[in-house]
């Protein structure tokens, strides 16, 4: 840059003006007729809705409201998770694991369920069989359960919460 100016707003002005005019705006401006404007009153409510829309969302001008306005608040909307789910199953006196299974977040529950069973019995079976299960309500599988009990072993899933109600007639 070989020469800094100070502009005044006289200068300002002027130079803005100048560069309306090269990009061609003057020409849609002057066509611009408020007597051929048709005008809408809007409902005072909505209004002060879209006023209160941009306070709490803090949006910082009333143009940043189109993008919540008018959306379909459905939208899927892309999001990656990281981390990890465990597939465990293990002796229930001692707490020793029988069989794991790690995978990604993303894994339906009942993936694994068939393999960690299956892993667990060939690791156990030189000195004891597995003859019993509980499983997590989350391993509600139909198909699964099926497959679990066609092995011989019996499952238990236990209640959501204890309690019962006896009405006497």
């Amino acid at each position: 840059m070989d020469v800094v100016y100070v502009m005044d707003e006289a200068t300002l002005f002027d130079s803005f003006f100048n560069y309306l005019q090269e990009i061609e705006v003057f020409p849609l401006l002057e066509n611009l007729d408020p007597q051929k404007q048709r005008r809408k009153n809007i409902p005072f409510i909505q209004l002060v809705l879209v006023l209160l829309m941009k306070v709490v969302g803090s949006i910082k001008t009333i143009d940043g409201i189109s993008d919540l306005l008018l959306t379909d608040e459905l939208k899927e909307v892309p999001i990656t998770l990281y981390g990890w789910k465990v597939w465990v199953i293990y002796e229930i006196k001692t707490g020793i694991p029988l069989a794991i299974k790690i995978d990604t977040i993303e894994r339906p529950d009942n993936l694994h369920v068939l393999a960690v069973l299956e892993q667990a019995k060939q690791n156990v079976k030189v000195s004891s069989t597995i003859d019993s299960l509980v499983v997590d309500r989350r391993f509600l599988d139909g198909k699964v359960l099926y497959k679990i009990g066609q092995q011989g072993v019996e499952f238990v899933i236990p209640l959501k919460r204890i309690g019962v109600s006896i009405s006497l007639a």
